[in-house]
C-alpha cells in the first residue's frame, strides 16, 4: 500500500488433469480479475484495474499457452469493469461489462460490449444507456450470426435487459425479460447455450 493506494497482484497456476503443476506466473499489473477465458492459443483474462488516483478502469489481457503476456489493454473509462467474455468463431474476443453509476448521482450505469482482435486491436465498441434504469452487461453468449448480451435492471432488479447484436456489433433487437415477482434482487445472472438455445440463469 502506498499513501492509501492499494496494489493488487495476481498469480495464476495451470494444473494438469492429475493436478500436476504445468506453469505458474505472477503478474505485475494491479488488476482485479473477474474471469479467465481459454482460447485457441492461450487465455484471455479480464476485469478491472486501478490507477494511482483511485480510478477503476476496464482491463483485458491475452496470455500465451504458458501464461506469459501477449498484450493487454486498459480502457479510459473510470469506474468501469469487464464482466464476461467469449471467443467468436473468427477468434475475435467479445467482452461485456460497462461503466457504473457515479456515486454522486450525476450519471447512470452504461452497458458496453466490445470486440478485440486476437492481436489486441479494439475493432468496435457499443453502449446501451437507459438512464436511471441503467444496466451493465453481466453475461454474453454466441448465437448464429451474432451475440446475445444480458444485464439486470440496475435500480429495481425487476427485469433483465436482453440485447441481440449481429457479428459486427449492430443492435438487432432488445427486450426486457420480467423476473419472478418474488425475486427482487439479482446477485448473478448468466447466459448459457445448449442445443442451439440460449438460457438465462439467475
Amino acid at each position: 500500500e502506498k499513501s492509501g493506494y492499494c496494489e493488487y497482484q495476481h498469480a495464476l497456476t495451470a494444473f494438469s488433469p492429475t493436478f500436476e503443476k504445468i506453469w505458474h506466473n505472477v503478474y505485475s499489473d494491479n488488476f482485479m480479475l473477474r474471469g479467465i477465458l481459454p482460447i485457441q492459443n492461450g487465455y484471455i483474462i479480464f476485469g478491472s484495474i486501478s490507477d494511482e488516483s483511485g480510478g477503476i478502469h476496464q482491463y483485458i489481457a491475452c496470455l500465451d499457452t504458458v501464461g506469459k503476456y501477449v498484450w493487454h489493454h486498459i480502457t479510459p473509462y473510470k469506474n468501469a469493469c469487464y464482466l464476461d467474455a467469449i471467443e467468436a468463431d473468427n477468434e475475435d474476443i467479445i467482452v461485456v461489462g460497462g461503466v457504473y453509476a457515479a456515486s454522486d448521482g450525476t450519471s447512470f450505469p452504461t452497458a458496453q460490449i466490445a470486440c478485440y482482435s486476437v492481436d489486441g486491436e479494439k475493432k468496435w465498441e457499443k453502449e446501451e444507456n437507459y438512464g436511471e434504469l441503467g444496466i451493465l452487461f453481466d453475461s454474453i453468449a454466441s448465437i448464429p450470426g451474432g451475440y446475445i448480451a444480458a444485464g439486470a435492471n440496475a435500480v429495481e432488479k425487476s427485469s433483465v435487459r436482453i440485447v441481440r447484436y449481429d457479428e459486427n456489433g449492430t443492435k438487432v433487437a432488445a427486450w426486457d425479460e420480467p423476473l419472478n415477482e418474488n425475486l427482487n434482487y439479482v446477485e448473478h445472472l448468466e447466459l448459457q447455450t445448449m442445443n442451439g438455445a440460449v438460457y438465462l440463469v439467475v
